[in-house]
C-alpha cells in the first residue's frame, strides 16, 4: 500500500531544496512534534549514496535511526530512496512562480495503521513548511542578506524605543532629523515610499493631517515593507527602472538605486536615534552584522 501526502511552501525552489537536503537544516525541522527532535543528520545526496537521520524523544526515552540509500536524485525536482526494510519513498518538488509543492509517496509498513503513518509523515512535512516560511529562508546573496539585516535592525530598534517614556521619545539632538518619535516615523514612511515606487512606480505620500504613527503602527509597517523589500531585492534586474520627478523633470531611475537608497536612508537615521539614546544615558541596541548573524543561530 502506498500513501501520498503533500504540502505547499511559499518559497523559491532553491530555498526549499536547500532546506530539505542540508544536514544543519534537517536537524531543525525533522520531527513530527515538539517532544521529538533530530540530533544528527548525515547524507550523501547521489544515487547509491547513504543517509541516516537520528530521531529521538527529547526525554531520552526512545529513539531510532531513519536510514537508507538514495535511488534517484534530480536537483530541484525529485529525490527517491529506499529504507532499510526496502520500503520505497519518492519526494517530488513541483515549483510554481511563488511556491513549491512537495508531494511525498511512501510504502506503508505493517506495525502502524495507514492513518497513523499518514498523520506522522504529514506532521513532519508541515513542520518543514513552517520552518522554511518562518525563517523566511532565501538565497544567500549579498543584496537579500542586506535587506534581511535592514528589517531586523529596524524592528530591533523599535523594540528598544517602545520602552521609552513620552519625553524620551520626544528627545532630539543637534544634527539629527528630529525627535526619536519623528525619526522612527520618517524611517517607516520613507521605506513605504521606496517600496511603493519599486512595486507600483508611484511614491507613497502620508497625508499631512494624519495623526502621528504609534510604535505598533510603525512596527507593522516596517515588518511588512521590510519583508517585501527582501523579496524584491531578489527579483529586481539591473535594467528595471521607475520614473521619478527629479527636480521637476521625469527621470528613469534604476530600481537598484532605490534599493540602495532604502538601505542607506534607514542606516543613517537609525544611527541618529542611537546617538540620541546615548545622549539620554540609554544604551542603544547592537545592530551590527555580527549581532544579526549571531541571532540567526548560524
Amino acid at each position: 500500500m502506498k500513501i501520498t501526502l503533500e504540502a505547499t511552501i511559499a518559497a523559491p525552489i532553491e530555498v526549499v531544496w536547500r532546506a530539505w537536503t542540508t544536514p544543519d537544516d534537517i536537524k531543525r525541522w525533522n520531527a513530527a512534534s515538539d517532544d521529538w527532535h533530530c540530533p544528527a543528520a548525515e547524507l550523501d545526496l547521489r544515487p547509491g549514496g547513504q543517509f541516516s537521520y537520528r530521531m529521538e524523544a527529547r526525554d531520552g526515552s526512545m529513539g531510532f535511526d531513519f536510514a537508507g540509500a538514495f535511488t534517484r536524485v534530480i536537483p530541484n525536482e525529485v529525490i527517491a530512496y529506499s529504507l532499510g526494510d526496502e520500503r520505497a519513498v519518492a519526494v517530488e518538488f513541483v515549483a510554481s512562480a511563488q511556491s513549491v509543492t512537495i508531494r511525498e509517496t511512501f510504502d506503508a509498513e505493517s506495525s502502524h495503521t495507514a492513518e497513523q503513518q499518514r498523520q506522522g509523515w504529514q506532521a513532519i512535512l508541515n513542520h518543514f513548511a513552517r520552518y522554511v516560511e518562518a525563517r523566511k529562508m532565501i538565497q544567500p546573496d549579498t543584496l537579500t542578506t542586506l535587506f534581511h539585516h535592514n528589517r531586523w535592525a529596524n524592528l530591533r530598534l523599535l523594540e528598544r524605543c517602545a520602552a521609552l517614556t513620552g519625553d524620551q521619545l520626544d528627545a532630539t539632538l543637534v544634527g539629527t532629523y528630529g525627535s526619536i518619535r519623528d525619526t522612527l516615523q520618517h524611517i517607516a514612511t520613507a521605506e513605504r515610499s521606496y517600496h511603493a515606487r519599486i512595486t507600483t512606480g508611484q511614491p507613497y505620500r502620508r497625508p499631512k493631517d494624519a495623526p502621528a504613527m504609534t510604535i505598533a503602527e510603525m512596527r507593522d509597517s516596517l515588518s511588512a515593507t521590510g519583508s517585501d523589500l527582501v523579496e524584491w531585492a531578489a527579483k529586481v534586474q539591473p535594467g528595471d527602472t521607475v520614473q521619478v520627478d527629479w527636480d521637476g523633470s521625469p527621470r528613469a531611475v534604476p530600481k537598484t538605486i532605490l534599493l540602495t537608497q532604502a538601505i542607506n536612508h534607514a542606516t543613517e537615521h537609525r544611527a541618529q536615534i542611537m546617538g540620541i539614546l546615548t545622549h539620554l544615558g540609554i544604551e542603544p541596541p547592537e545592530l551590527d552584522a555580527w549581532m544579526y548573524f549571531d541571532q540567526q543561530g548560524r
